[in-house]
């Protein structure tokens, strides 16, 4: 795998789907274009997701990751979409849960966590940039809850603790070339995705910002005894 530090960003390609009416954050998505599907839709296009085939039509092996992947894989039971019946899908190979893989680590004092290992969380601690720091004076926008966002942490984090758990052992060079690059894949800088619109995010901040302290400054304005008698 011979990749330019350019092309590490476009290594691990996650999708984002919506089908709520809203779609408020579809702007956040950093990794591609949120496609918009009906409900109706949504078992077909798991499956397809799935289902994958190489150039020559034939089905490629699949390893299903996720993390604390166990509300989802019943989610998906729910509509038909049942990852353990191998007549389904006799191409998955495994599931990975990386909240159980982190878990062992944790176990074999290879990972250290005192916040306990929810993904945003797993992050803080294999130092993933899950934050988009923007240029103008607002806070960074942090990424996570977003389905195609934490889909592509979360393969990160796979990444990153799989080297973590190579460390101390005998490797030889073409091993150790391999491991650098999935650590520099892992760390990939963050950048606006194509649907990103960060003058909005920066106004969402500001007026945060304004309602806090107009919030503030009429407590300060405010008698007790009147915030006794609003309450009633």
């Amino acid at each position: 795998m011979s990749l330019q530090p350019s092309e590490l960003g476009s290594v691990l390609q996650t999708q984002n789907m919506n089908w709520g009416e809203g779609g408020s954050k579809r702007w956040s998505f950093l990794f591609g274009e949120t496609k918009r599907i009906f409900p109706s839709e949504m078992r077909e296009c798991l499956e397809r997701s799935i289902r994958k085939t190489d150039a020559g039509g034939r089905p490629c092996k699949v390893v299903v990751v996720g993390h604390a992947i166990g509300n989802d894989l019943q989610a998906m039971k729910l509509i038909g979409v049942d990852l353990f019946d191998r007549e389904q899908f006799p191409d998955i190979l495994g599931i990975l849960d990386t909240f159980k893989i982190a878990t062992y680590l944790h176990s074999c004092q290879k990972l250290d966590s005192t916040k306990g290992f929810r993904l945003k969380h797993l992050l803080e601690c294999l130092q993933i940039p899950f934050k988009l720091t923007l240029k103008t004076n607002v806070p960074a926008l942090s990424a996570v809850h977003l389905a195609g966002n934490d889909a592509n942490f979360t393969l990160k984090a796979l990444l990153a603790m799989a080297v973590l758990n190579s460390q101390r052992q005998v490797l030889i060079t073409a091993q150790l070339s391999m491991l650098s690059k999935l650590q520099s894949i892992a760390h990939t800088p963050l950048r606006p995705g194509p649907t990103a619109n960060l003058e909005r995010y920066k106004a969402r901040i500001l007026a945060r910002k304004a309602g806090f302290r107009a919030v503030m400054k009429a407590i300060k304005e405010t008698a007790a005894e009147d915030w006794y008698e609003n309450i009633d």
